[in-house]
């Protein structure tokens, strides 16, 4: 492989397209762990500084015993420093040492609420429902996706809306625009953030009025 290219703009994929010489990565990767370790050190200097670290903490640990939620409670610390950076950016489009195997094979990346179209069947109205429970009036061609088995979802004069009901989090919008749901996600984290430290100023301001 000479280049790995993550996500290209429109242009730059309809291009790669039209030269013909280009193959689309499935994301369906094989290594042994040494070598994508050794990799991930090599081209990611903050996750190396903090893959030592844990590997300095695990030195005197017994597996056996500590695995499962005890492992990942004894190491959180340090592996909520990870930087949020998917392995394509982070090391494909920089190692030199990849070789591709082309395949002719049905896939979907599933990249999307949208494309759950091509792998669930569809009912009489057009609607992919997911759930145990859901009622519906004049509503075509909607992705209904509920979690929560004693909940009902009701719609009425719905049209190509895409609902997500789970324990901790309602999504509504439109099919179309369901490739942005990492925007509203980094928008709720960065809102969790703000609450969190204005509850700590807060805090801190009562503890310093009762000094």
């Amino acid at each position: 492989m000479k280049k790995f290219r993550e996500k290209p703009n429109k242009e730059l994929a309809e291009k790669y397209i039209e030269q013909g010489n280009y193959l689309w990565n499935s994301g369906m990767f094989v290594w042994k762990t040494e070598f994508i370790l050794s990799e991930i050190k090599k081209h990611m200097e903050t996750h190396k500084v903090i893959l030592e670290n844990i590997e300095k903490m695990l030195e005197n640990v017994d597996l056996d015993q500590v695995f499962g939620e005890k492992l990942s409670n004894f190491v959180k610390d340090e592996f909520e420093k990870f930087e949020k950076i998917s392995i394509d950016f982070g090391v494909m489009e920089h190692t030199k040492s990849v070789s591709v195997i082309p395949v002719d094979i049905d896939w979907n990346d599933v990249g999307n609420f949208k494309s759950l179209e091509d792998i669930f069947p569809r009912d009489k109205d057009r609607n992919v429902v997911q759930a145990s429970h859901f009622e519906q009036i004049e509503s075509e061609g909607n992705i209904v996706i509920n979690k929560e088995n004693d909940k009902i979802i009701a719609t009425i004069g719905l049209e190509n809306i895409v609902i997500v009901n789970t324990k901790d989090a309602l999504l509504v919008c439109h099919k179309d625009k369901s490739q942005e749901v990492k925007k509203i996600l980094n928008k709720i984290e960065l809102n969790k953030k703000i609450k969190l430290s204005n509850r700590y100023y807060s805090k801190r301001r009562k503890i310093k009025k009762w000094k």
